[in-house]
């Protein structure tokens, strides 16, 4: 099997528990990965985002699919 990997901001419950639903209804098994406050980057990851033409959105979720690829 696949795996799942679902991106989820600490501060959005109610979408995490919304997908929740979806996968379970869809018997899907997941593993959620913490998002990325783009505004907020960890240092580790930081580095790759200076100068960059990003909206801290893109950022965060750029940030957030090298943390699932980790």
């Amino acid at each position: 099997m696949i795996p799942v990997y679902l991106i989820n901001l600490d501060r959005s419950p109610e979408r995490l528990a919304f997908m929740q639903g979806q996968m379970h209804r869809l018997g899907i098994a997941f593993e959620r990965v913490p998002g990325v406050n783009g505004a907020v980057v960890p240092l580790d990851l930081a580095w790759q985002f200076v100068d960059a033409p990003l909206s801290p959105g893109k950022i965060g979720c750029y940030a957030a699919q090298l943390v699932a690829l980790q």
